[in-house]
């Protein structure tokens, strides 16, 4: 996360409306924000807040990645809005294929105009 003010509270919302029973740990990694976007994921107390010093993307993840505790990780960004059906979809695949390490679906990108969102699909 950095400087997702605008996003980061629907996006946990999301998780926490369609993840239960699925989502066993939410990690966001701050990646030095200097907006108010720490203060909402404290309104979260569940969610683990990390900082990580270097500013990129990489690093972030891969802090969450060192903090987290359960077989299966997902990385999303702020703007995600995950649906119970993806949910079920991943845990589906990962039961069915025990040779799969990877696995990504598509994006609704909340951030864009109608005419982006429809041209980023090809």
């Amino acid at each position: 996360m950095y400087n997702e003010e605008k996003y980061i509270g629907q996006c946990l919302e999301s998780i926490i409306k369609h993840g239960q029973g699925f989502v066993h740990q939410i990690i966001v990694v701050d990646n030095q924000s200097s907006d108010k976007s720490t203060t909402i994921v404290q309104q979260f107390p569940w969610v683990n807040l990390l900082s990580e010093t270097i500013k990129w993307p990489t690093f972030a993840r891969q802090l969450g990645y060192q903090h987290a505790t359960w077989n299966i990780l997902a990385f999303l960004d702020a703007d995600t809005r995950p649906t119970k059906q993806r949910f079920i979809k991943v845990l589906k695949q990962f039961g069915e294929n025990d040779q799969l390490w990877f696995l990504s679906w598509p994006y609704s990108f909340y951030d864009m105009s109608l005419f982006r969102q429809f041209i980023s699909r090809f």
